[in-house]
């Protein structure tokens, strides 16, 4: 009786051990994990041989682990158990027979899983009792410990797997969407520099004549210059005068070409510290002579103070020509009442600055309203109808709006906000 409780008392003490062991398996490799099993089955439960295999069901490689040698012949046995597995995988199997040579003492062979599907492990011992009811209970309880541990594994790896593959994915389409996106922007860039070309070319004539005026004068006030100091009484003080207004006129040349340089360089956008009211003031001096030559009046009505925005001086310019070249051309079939147009500037109660084109014109058709900032949609006969699309883009670019309203009267209203700069 104390024999049995002795047994009794160790094979609680196995079990114990055993079911610890798992816990030092979460996250190990399989091989590891098989080791670890043929390691455990040899020197916790004491016996002389040990093999494990375990197999992925998914089809992946199956890993082998051998200790001891007390089963010389145990590859020989596992061939034809292999050959026909069929009849030996189903339940524990105990070998009586196990080979020739001087080996002594019998093997357990127990299958893993429902028909072996997760591999078998097979142990051998010299003693005579083995194997008994604890020991096949044992190793029963470690290989499938070690099985679920082993699923748990490639469970593991296969996540992995797929989160690296997720992850390269994602990567990957990142970098297309980044390069996309690289591509759309110089493609609008290019876009936008074209349409500025051709908003150039409509306003050649005002730009000459803008460049003319200065270049005139400064030839009249050389001339008479030239003919003061040619006399014998010469008031200097006129020629100082002159020369002064020379000075001021040649500034206004090399103005209204920076300007112009400015509008045709190509390049990324510049985001700075913008006074809206400057980029105006700028606007209006390259078409203030386009809008007299189709007979209009500009009117410029700016807040005296306005927030700053940040934003490309450049692009912010091409809008605002775009939207006073359009004004003037709704205007151009207008006789019958003043053909006034009037740029605005305000600071919103939303942290927005507002800048807004009103014009006298023939008003907007509201069956076109939700198109008119479409690419490619156009109410003029020679029109490309990208102006206001470009000028959309590039104002939701800067964070803002465009948006145009009919007037209570006649002709509309174009307008923009910007968020102000913190």
């Amino acid at each position: 009786m104390s024999s049995e409780v002795h047994r009794l008392r160790l094979a609680l003490r196995d079990l114990v051990a055993l079911s610890m062991i798992p816990a030092a398996w979460v996250g190990r490799e399989p091989a590891a994990i098989a080791a670890g099993l043929a390691d455990v089955l040899v020197g916790t439960l004491h016996l002389d041989f040990a093999f494990v295999r375990l197999c992925d069901p998914k089809g992946g490689e199956a890993i082998d682990v051998t200790r001891g040698d007390a089963w010389q012949d145990f590859p020989q046995w596992l061939e034809r158990h292999t050959a026909t597995t069929a009849r030996h995988c189903s339940r524990q199997e105990i070998i009586l027979d196990m080979g020739g040579g001087p080996q002594k003492g019998r093997g357990l062979v127990t299958p893993v899983g429902l028909g072996a599907v997760g591999g078998l492990v097979a142990v051998a011992s010299d003693r005579v009792d083995f194997p008994t009811e604890s020991d096949q209970l044992l190793v029963s309880v470690a290989a499938n410990e070690a099985a679920t541990a082993f699923q748990s594994a490639r469970l593991i790896h296969e996540r992995r797997l797929a989160e690296e593959e997720l992850r390269r994915a994602r990567d990957e389409l990142e970098l297309k969407v980044t390069e996309r996106t690289a591509e759309l922007r110089r493609m609008s860039a290019e876009l936008a520099h074209v349409t500025r070309m051709t908003t150039l070319g409509e306003l050649a004539a005002s730009i000459a004549h803008e460049i003319n005026q200065p270049l005139t004068a400064i030839a009249a006030n050389g001339a008479a210059s030239l003919n003061w100091l040619a006399r014998p009484d010469t008031d200097l003080a006129l020629v100082r005068e002159a020369v002064g207004d020379i000075v001021m006129d040649a500034y206004r040349a090399a103005e209204v070409m920076h300007r112009i340089r400015q509008l045709v360089a190509k390049g990324d956008p510049q985001m700075h510290r913008l006074d809206l009211n400057d980029v105006i003031h700028d606007v209006v001096a390259l078409v203030r002579s386009e809008v007299q030559r189709h007979r209009a009046l500009l009117r410029v009505a700016l807040a005296s103070a306005l927030p700053p925005a940040l934003g490309d001086r450049v692009q912010l310019q091409q809008v605002i020509i775009n939207l006073v070249m359009n004004g003037v051309e709704a205007m151009a079939a207008v006789d019958d009442r003043p053909r006034e147009l009037v740029i605005r500037s305000n600071a919103r109660a939303n942290d927005e600055v507002l800048v807004a084109v009103q014009d006298a014109g023939v008003g907007l058709d509201p069956r076109q309203m939700s198109h008119l900032f479409d690419a490619f949609f156009t109410t003029k006969p020679s029109g490309m109808g990208i102006g206001l699309s470009i000028s959309r883009s590039i104002i939701e670019g800067h964070g803002g709006r465009l948006w145009a309203t009919p007037n209570r009267t006649n002709g509309a209203t174009f307008q923009f906000a910007l968020p102000v700069m913190n």
